[in-house]
């Protein structure tokens, strides 16, 4: 559980595949946060489903998190290649 740790004192690592799998699941969600893409995020549930998501908020203020895609069925370069088109 190292990575956590590391983020959890507000440093963003670049979102990776190796990085994704070292990190284990927790009692909540753990949400990675890209460094290098604003809004790029990995959601790793209780179960251990890895979710790659665009954070963004409307015009009104609100706040939205759709999903790209799933960490195994595309790579995270893919999720990335999404987020940012």
């Amino acid at each position: 559980m190292r990575f956590a740790i590391f983020l959890y004192h507000g440093k963003m690592p670049k979102i990776t595949a190796r990085l994704i799998d070292a990190i284990e699941p927790e009692n909540k969600d753990v949400i990675i946060r890209d460094s290098e893409l604003k809004g790029f995020i990995c959601k790793i549930t209780p179960k251990d489903k890895k979710v790659y998501m665009l954070y963004y908020r409307t015009k009104d203020g609100r706040e939205r998190k759709p999903a790209i895609g799933i960490h195994g069925h595309m790579t995270c370069y893919q999720a990335r290649d999404i987020a940012l088109n």
